[in-house]
């Protein structure tokens, strides 16, 4: 036992020094250092995962909460550095900026903002900015943190990363939390909230990057936890609660609407209307707090951008692309984008209306095949748009996700290339491996249908 002490305390202190070094003294270009700081932490992760997976129960339930609060240690370590792999917060600042000075961020893209309107402050970031010729695509829950970083910070960039970071490590602490609290419903082992709370990816993308995934999880993790309350066949507080946690999710990012199918089974026809109705209201409300007649029409068009001409590690969509190029000799990503997320949808009703699945307990199951269906499907992954899928993996036994989110970090590779290119070669380890492994442990596990 005493062995087994010391190697997990060298496998945290690697991770301790692998989060430093990404922290603080990597960038996006530095792929070794990346390699060298991920895989520091990789270490203690599955170190970790074994150490739970082969212990007596006596020893998981005395010491998880030490592993927990490691996890969370980690994240805080992150708290006064600068995103090292993404420059995504410029913007979050900028529309931050906007709403400080009582101009919707939906109003205008960058690149048309009156000169009039701008102060010294505003020019420093623009130059940043890596989507100068977009409307912002962030909802107005995401844009409320914005403009607090800004009013709290108004003149230091790094104070306003730091007061937006809290917000996301508040709500990470909640997701593990809640993630702890599902299991025990499910009969799961509790360990399995450690596949989330020490996920390097995790850890990296969501507090380190300032990637708001965190919040949308948080919200996900309510809604199905509220879900697992749920005694009685008629609509309850309990509906009521999980309802209003997947409008609230949505708000954050907007891919948890594509759940709302899956109800249909789970609580009858006619609370799925209800449950799915309290939902879309919440969703709706959230968008009041920044209402001007441009907010939709400047939302819409820049969500019809994200799948009509955004491309990055699109596995499938890379293959359809050839395939395109080869018939009609250009890209056709106006099409295929659209016709995988109609795919997508299709799948979701799909599986959410076969008999079998109408036990509660299959939530989480249906939630990750959706939601890694619909990634597998897209023009666009983007390393902590894997987060989610982590988190739901946590509350099944399946195991895919903990692969993904080791393979997916290589592409960081792409950005050490000069000039930028994408290595297609790592796409295709990346999507043969997970797509492979998916299908290995549905056949092992029978199937998550059945």
């Amino acid at each position: 036992m005493f062995q087994k002490k010391q190697a997990l305390f060298f496998s945290f202190s690697l991770a301790i020094t692998g989060t430093i070094l990404l922290g603080y003294h990597t960038s996006q270009k530095d792929f070794l250092h990346i390699f060298l700081g991920y895989g520091f932490i990789w270490i203690f992760y599955l170190h970790s995962l074994h150490f739970f997976s082969i212990a007596k129960e006596v020893n998981k339930k005395n010491v998880l909460k030490y592993f927990i609060l490691g996890g969370i240690f980690l994240r805080i370590l992150l708290l006064p550095s600068y995103p090292p792999l993404s420059d995504d917060y410029f913007r979050f600042i900028w529309d931050g900026y906007c709403q400080a000075g009582g101009i919707s961020p939906f109003q205008y893209k960058p690149e048309e903002f009156p000169e009039k309107l701008l102060e010294p402050k505003y020019n420093i970031i623009y130059d940043e900015l890596n989507s100068k010729i977009y409307y912002s695509v962030y909802p107005p829950l995401l844009q409320f943190i914005f403009k607090t970083g800004t009013l709290i910070s108004p003149n230091h960039i790094l104070g306003s990363i730091i007061t937006m970071r809290i917000f996301l490590l508040l709500f990470e602490i909640g997701s593990i939390f809640l993630i702890y609290k599902i299991t025990q419903h499910f009969s799961l082992p509790q360990w399995h909230t450690l596949i989330y709370a020490l996920n390097p990816l995790v850890i990296v993308e969501i507090t380190g990057n300032l990637h708001f995934e965190g919040m949308m999880i948080f919200f996900l993790m309510a809604c199905i936890y509220f879900l697992s309350k749920i005694k009685e066949k008629k609509f309850e507080k309990s509906h009521t609660l999980s309802a209003v946690s997947l409008g609230l999710s949505a708000g954050a990012k907007l891919l948890p609407l594509m759940f709302l199918p899956v109800f249909i089974r789970k609580i009858g026809f006619k609370n799925s209307i209800i449950y799915g109705a309290i939902t879309i209201c919440v969703f709706s409300v959230s968008f009041f707090s920044l209402w001007d007649l441009n907010l939709f029409s400047n939302f819409r068009e820049s969500i019809r951008l994200y799948y009509q001409s955004f491309e990055f590690n699109g596995g499938i969509y890379y293959v359809l692309r050839t395939i395109g190029y080869k018939a009609r000799g250009y890209n056709e990503i106006a099409y295929i984008g659209p016709g995988m997320a109609i795919l997508s949808t299709l799948f979701i009703f799909f599986i959410s209306l076969k008999k079998q699945n109408d036990s509660l307990n299959r939530i989480p199951i249906l939630f990750l095949f959706a939601l890694t269906f619909y990634q597998l499907f897209s023009t666009t992954v983007h390393p902590w748009y894997i987060a989610p899928i982590i988190a739901l993996a946590s509350l099944t036994h399946f195991r895919f996700a903990i692969l993904w989110s080791g393979l997916i970090l290589l592409t960081y590779i792409n950005y050490s290339n000069n000039p930028y290119y994408e290595n297609l070669w790592i796409v295709g380890l990346e999507y043969i491996a997970v797509i492979g492994f998916i299908l290995y442990e549905i056949n092992k596990k029978a199937s998550f249908t059945s």
